[in-house]
């Protein structure tokens, strides 16, 4: 007959499926997963996540909170069992006065995930250089968009009359002119003069100087100031390959005029109006259409996919990816710092729980062994011994709660939250029985840091070729052809007819040549080829040394996720027979063939036997986490890792189908690589 004190203790509740110790491909991970897990499914997952919603439980006829074994078999309400540890918390913190001054809050693992991204200063950094990068990768393309220049002046141009005091200078009369030898005269040096007018004298004129006249030094034109409106309307494209187009129009609106009897107004400021007259055609327009292209010479430096403006392009992209693979890592790194936290916690309040549990367990087997010595069935050693225990226990219990608290705190300063709060893990155990590796993930390919280091040596790359394509010659060759019209007497009435006329120019100009450029010695050229090349020795380098952590990292992982489902399975042996040797020893202390010291020595192995198992409990979580850390899954699997049921799981695998998961899920991945 049992004991109405004892309760079966088993541990096939927290243990994983069948064949999930001892392999980490077990049938329950053959299954089509769904792979992508994210942010956004968390806060699905936390919304959806039924805890919290659970009953109280009812308080047992003695007035206490009913105590659930946190390794009864016969419990499946995972909810229930959760509530009944929360309620056996709360009741036991405040009964002692452990908790005074502090708050319990609950903490699922996916908002312990959302805390920890939200407020994360690591990957907020990495998000805002991600948008800087973004931002350079669009500035590089638009060095190939058109670039419209409109442009418009008016020039206006006005000559005044200015009048100035003269010296006449009088000339000397020659007697040697042919037709007049030996008499004085002075020819008439006038260009309009075609009969060869000459100057008589009838006595030789000496040099000298006469009376001083006016002389216009400026002279006001006849038809006023001159002015131009010009109008011009620019078109520039950089071409692939280093080439460059212009194409430019311009118009111009100034009238010409036309004057009569020009000659008279010939150093004349006072010219006779009544013989000069002037007007214009009405015609000012006159258009022009300059096309002009440089293009590198092939095989030139600039010349090619190394051209200046093909590599701003590249360099911009590899920014991109490199900031979102940095995003990435951050995340991955920040989820397994949670991860590994969290399990400490849940590590610290299970193994409260079951010392809480053993304490009771020790105070009535302590009631047991004071009936017995109230019937004279127990010696004063059997009592002292027992009441020894469980002071023992009762210190232990002690440990366990600082552990407990200390756990929460490292928690609590990790999310950044109120110093007075006490973590209360919710959610964790279905979490807690289930391995979440797949068959073929057992590489660092995808890891964000491996990929970051990638980038960077390809990155490195561009810039050795590009380096050394500067040191060949700069040769462009410059192409100019204008058509033009000309106003020297008239242009068009209007603008539209002297567009529509622009392709039977009066003018065409074409202009051809070759540019070579080369710095003497070219030194500051060689110069950065070579630091290019040891720049990208130093980031192979780099991504080697990344690669060798990184493996030694899975590998470490790997061995201590396999240790740690052995210990599992060792350990659930452990309870299970540490279990039946306690319920042996009440059984055999009921039929009085042993002592109660001797079930209370029992009760001691029976919790040492749990506490090792929820220490392999844990350890294999957070082996687990730091696999995928490693592989640099975890981001992506966190949600789908956390999920609690078939319907949550699928809803992330239809999420991340819909390439809703950019940080989060396979699609973004995918598309970054």
């Amino acid at each position: 007959m049992r004991h109405p004190e004892v309760r079966r203790t088993v541990f096939s509740a927290l243990q994983p499926e069948q064949g999930a110790v001892e392999r980490l491909t077990g049938p329950h991970n053959q299954r089509p997963r769904p792979t992508g897990s994210g942010l956004v499914v968390a806060v699905l997952l936390l919304t959806a996540s039924p805890w919290g919603w659970g009953q109280q439980p009812a308080p047992s006829p003695r007035g206490e909170t009913r105590q659930v074994s946190t390794f009864d078999a016969t419990d499946q309400n995972l909810v229930q069992r959760e509530e009944t540890l929360s309620a056996l918390i709360r009741q036991q913190g405040a009964r002692q006065g452990r908790l005074a001054n502090k708050r319990l809050v609950e903490l699922t693992p996916s908002k312990a995930a959302l805390e920890a991204l939200r407020k994360n200063l690591s990957i907020q950094r990495s998000q805002v250089t991600e948008r800087i990068a973004k931002a350079a990768l669009v500035e590089a393309q638009a060095v190939f968009d058109p670039v419209v220049l409109l442009s418009f002046s008016y020039d206006r141009s006005e000559t005044f009359t200015r009048l100035e005091q003269g010296q006449r200078v009088r000339r000397p009369s020659d007697t040697a002119v042919p037709g007049f030898e030996g008499r004085s005269v002075i020819p008439v040096d006038d260009p309009r003069d075609t009969t060869g007018t000459v100057i008589v004298f009838d006595q030789p004129r000496a040099p000298g100087t006469g009376p001083a006249r006016e002389v216009a030094a400026s002279i006001a034109p006849i038809t006023g100031p001159t002015e131009a409106f010009n109008y011009e309307v620019a078109l520039e494209q950089q071409l692939p390959w280093g080439a460059r187009l212009e194409l430019i129009y311009r118009a111009l609106d100034q009238d010409t005029f036309f004057i009569d009897n020009a000659p008279l107004l010939a150093d004349n400021p006072n010219p006779p109006l009544e013989l000069v007259n002037f007007g214009s055609f009405e015609r000012p327009w006159i258009s022009s259409l300059l096309t002009r292209l440089a293009v590198p010479l092939p095989g030139s430096r600039e010349f090619g996919r190394y051209a200046a403006q093909e590599v701003g392009i590249y360099q911009a992209r590899f920014d991109q990816k490199r900031a979102f693979w940095e995003v990435e890592t951050a995340i991955n790194d920040t989820l397994l710092e949670v991860d590994l936290a969290y399990w400490d916690l849940i590590r610290a309040l299970l193994s409260l729980n079951a010392t809480i549990e053993n304490r009771a367990l020790v105070e009535r087997r302590l009631d047991v062994a004071e009936r017995r010595f109230e019937l004279r069935e127990a010696t004063n050693y059997d009592l002292a011994q027992v009441q020894d225990e469980l002071a023992r226990v009762r210190g232990e219990e002690e440990r366990a709660w600082n552990n407990y608290v200390l756990a929460s705190d490292a928690l609590v300063r990790l999310l950044d939250l109120p110093a007075t709060d006490v973590l209360l893990p919710k959610g964790y155990q279905d979490v807690i029985q289930r391995v979440f590796i797949e068959p073929g993930e057992k590489t660092i390919v995808s890891n964000p840091a491996r990929l970051a280091a990638t980038v960077d040596v390809q990155q490195a790359r561009l810039d050795e070729a590009t380096s050394a394509v500067r040191k060949r010659p700069d040769i462009n060759v410059l192409a100019d052809a204008e058509f033009s019209q000309s106003n020297s007497v008239f242009g068009y009435e209007g603008v539209a007819e002297s567009l529509g006329n622009v392709a039977d120019p009066d003018v065409i100009t074409q202009t051809y040549s070759v540019d070579y450029l080369y710095p003497w010695g070219n030194r500051a050229v060689k110069a950065a080829l070579l630091q290019a090349q040891a720049q990208r020795k130093r980031q192979q380098f780099l991504l080697q040394e990344t690669e060798n952590r990184l493996g030694r990292q899975l590998r470490d992982a790997l061995v201590e996720l396999a240790s740690a489902a052995e210990r599992v399975g060792i350990t659930t042996r452990n309870v299970r027979l540490a279990s039946l040797a306690y319920e042996k020893a009440v059984s055999e202390e009921q039929a009085r063939s042993v002592r109660e010291v001797e079930v209370v020595a029992q009760s001691v192995q029976l919790l040492n036997a749990q506490l090792q198992h929820i220490e392999a409990l844990a350890e294999r979580k957070q082996a687990e986490a730091q696999v995928l850390a490693a592989i640099g899954v975890l981001g992506h699997r966190y949600a789908e890792r956390l999920a609690q049921n078939p319907l949550e799981r699928y809803r992330i695998s239809l999420l991340n189908a819909n390439g809703v998961l950019q940080y989060f899920g396979s699609a973004g991945i995918l598309a970054k690589q």
